[in-house]
């Protein structure tokens, strides 16, 4: 299910970031597309309103040109390199025939090859690809020269020549390589930049899901475990049922062995489930923080006395470092449950007639508790887990003992609700070491 929703999640950011970056890119080219077009036409109607509204005359033909002003052939790079904007008029008759021509600097034979182009392209305006160069036209009435004389004075103007139409091209071959360099550079940039995408998705994606992959292991983990254990006291209570049932004759006196075991198991899970609530309700946040001037020294020495008896049976030796004037501004309840936690954790694992050291101090930003104990060193794999939901060292779960695995998680929940610090490692004096900073 983790992985199925890791392979969604990494799909829709895949597909969005790549969507978000194709539309620029697309934006970009298609608005510089447009200005190259814009520029294009800018050009184009200056060329047509010249060649519309001056009075036109008949050019020389350019094979009468000298050599300084001839150009051989358009296709020369000379005419290119010169300027991007290289134009000719010409006047056409009816049929789309040549009349006159108006380009002094391309041959004959090349304005021909343009001039039945555009014929049969049969469009008064568009393009037309002759010997490798692009030609934007356009088609528009001729003029003519019209002369008057007013007040003997000789005036010339220009009026519609009806019988003509104007023939106007534009060579925009650099401009259409330019868009196309452009369009293709876009398109290397876009596939490196969705390869780094799809690179940087796979590498932040599992990099985010870490975490939630060990939360989701550890959910399931907890389910796992906390079903384990109930089942322990069910079985107990189901089995001592069925013997009851079995002698339905018996007094209830007579079966008070059987009662207990049931007894034994419904106060076994109604502890577990206490437990278990109370650490969903810490890590939920449902308990809010009380701070308050709190005497940490009072708080330890109620929940030694009230261990008092078990310590006494196991001959434990405690070693009190207290001091009796520790106060800290904090949640009495949180810290309660952490003090109760590390002493029975301690109190539960230390052999019989072993050593258990208590030192509570004031720090420079608040203060430390540490419990010391003697036993087995612990692991460092089971060092790292420690603080885990229904984790014991000896990973027993068949409920030989009353320890649920839970105390230290609940500690540890208190402890970073609190903004503390606890942590657990093998000291150099051979002891056992759990330090909760406050």
């Amino acid at each position: 299910m983790l992985k199925t929703f890791k392979k969604k999640i990494l799909l829709l950011q895949i597909s969005l970031i790549s969507l978000v970056f194709l539309a620029a890119l697309i934006s970009i080219f298609t608005i510089f597309s447009h200005e190259q077009e814009k520029l294009i036409d800018k050009s184009m109607e200056s060329i047509v309103s010249q060649a519309t509204s001056s009075i036109q005359g008949s050019l020389p033909d350019p094979k009468e040109n000298t050599q300084s002003n001839e150009i051989s052939s358009f296709e020369s790079s000379a005419v290119v390199e010169d300027s991007n904007n290289i134009f000719f008029n010409a006047k056409l008759n009816k049929d789309r025939t040549i009349k006159e021509m108006l380009a002094p600097f391309i041959k004959k034979n090349n304005y021909k090859k343009i001039v039945a182009a555009v014929k049969k392209d049969g469009h008064n305006k568009g393009k037309v690809v002759v010997n490798g160069h692009t030609w934007k036209y356009q088609i528009s009435n001729a003029s003519k020269p019209n002369f008057s004389n007013e007040n003997g004075q000789i005036a010339v103007s220009t009026e519609v020549d009806h019988n003509s139409l104007m023939l106007s091209c534009l060579d925009i071959t650099a401009n259409q390589e330019l868009i196309k360099k452009t369009g293709l550079l876009f398109l290397y940039v876009g596939i490196v930049a969705l390869l780094l995408i799809l690179a940087l998705s796979f590498y932040f994606t599992n990099l985010f899901f870490k975490p939630v992959k060990k939360t989701w292991e550890s959910q399931q983990r907890f389910i796992a475990d906390a079903s384990h254990e109930l089942k322990t006291p069910v079985s107990i209570i189901n089995a001592n049922v069925d013997v009851l049932l079995s002698e339905p004759e018996n007094t209830i006196v007579s079966q008070e062995k059987w009662i207990n075991n049931i007894l034994h198991g419904t106060k076994r899970m109604e502890k577990l489930i206490e437990r278990m609530l109370k650490l969903s309700r810490i890590e939920s946040g449902e308990l809010p923080i009380q701070n308050k001037e709190v005497n940490l020294s009072k708080i330890l020495e109620s929940e030694i006395d009230q261990m008092a008896a078990i310590i006494t049976k196991k001959e434990l030796q405690i070693d009190n470092q207290i001091n009796s004037t520790v106060t800290v501004n904090t949640d009495e309840d949180l810290v309660q449950q952490i003090f109760q936690a590390l002493l029975e954790n301690a109190v539960k694992y230390t052999p019989k007639g072993g050593l258990i050291k208590l030192i509570l101090n004031k720090s420079a930003n608040g203060a430390s508790f540490i419990v010391k104990n003697s036993g087995s060193p612990i692991s460092s794999k089971d060092l790292s887990s420690l603080f885990e939901r229904f984790y014991r060292v000896d990973q027993s779960r068949e409920g030989k003992s009353n320890s649920f695995g839970m105390g230290l998680a609940i500690a540890k929940a208190c402890a970073d609700k609190l903004n503390g610090k606890l942590s657990a490692e093998n000291g150099s004096d051979g002891l056992v070491t759990f330090i909760f900073e406050i």
